[in-house]
């Protein structure tokens, strides 16, 4: 507490001259009134700090009255003048109250928005990777059908459709398998009505790239005009990826 304006004006003019035990009392008095936070009556006063004392500090008091002529002195005076110091520091505590219940306020109303905020972007996020990857799924599928129907003995199709995606990757590869599947559907073995399980063939597809019965110059032929038709295949296609 800070009590200036009744120390400096009472302690240092009035009770210059008092005894150390009733100066102790007028002491002792504001640190009551201000520890309690209400204005004591005399009873009071006196049950906490003794009967005796607070009369001796009520007939020191009294006297200087006399002394000065004027009533610039009282008990009710000094108690008044603890509550005006009591008053301001609970004016600025509840003030601190409410601006730290304030600024709570505002942090948790700040926190929410943010989480609402910050789930609503991972939500997005979410929902666009799931429709990319759905988007691209279906693109997968659409072209393995564009090979599997294409081809003559149409058996296992969940795991040719499983070899399917773990090796073709990209444009570039979707050509090869098209240029394999020409490949395949013109050897012997086919022609002569042998033909491998859908299965069987997508899981060994890039054997059939180049022709395995061809020479070996017509391999390096075959291996030019496998690059440039690929090559041309990727030109008229789109550049998305698989």
């Amino acid at each position: 507490m800070q009590w200036t304006k009744v120390t400096s004006k009472y302690a240092e003019l009035i009770f210059a001259d008092a005894s150390d035990s009733v100066f102790r009392t007028y002491i002792r008095v504001m640190l009551l009134v201000s520890s309690m936070e209400f204005a004591p009556n005399l009873n009071q006063l006196s049950t906490k700090l003794g009967r005796r004392k607070v009369q001796s500090l009520m007939k020191y008091i009294e006297g200087k009255q006399n002394e000065l002529g004027s009533d610039v002195i009282s008990l009710d005076i000094i108690i008044q003048k603890v509550m005006e110091d009591v008053d301001a520091v609970k004016r600025v505590r509840d003030g601190n109250k409410v601006r730290k219940r304030r600024e709570r306020e505002t942090n948790v109303t700040r926190d929410v928005t943010s989480q609402i905020r910050g789930d609503k972007i991972r939500g997005d996020k979410i929902r666009v990777n799931k429709e990319e990857k759905k988007e691209k799924e279906h693109l997968i599928e659409k072209k393995f059908e564009e090979i599997y129907n294409q081809y003559p003995k149409r058996i296992k199709r969940k795991e040719s459709f499983r070899y399917f995606k773990g090796s073709v990757l990209n444009e570039g590869d979707f050509a090869q398998i098209q240029i394999a599947l020409a490949n395949y559907l013109e050897c012997k073995e086919v022609k002569e009505g042998y033909v491998q399980n859908a299965s069987t063939w997508f899981n060994n597809w890039g054997d059939w790239v180049v022709d395995p019965n061809a020479d070996t110059n017509a391999l390096k032929n075959k291996t030019k005009e496998i690059d440039k038709k690929v090559e041309r295949m990727l030109n008229a296609t789109s550049t998305t990826n698989l």
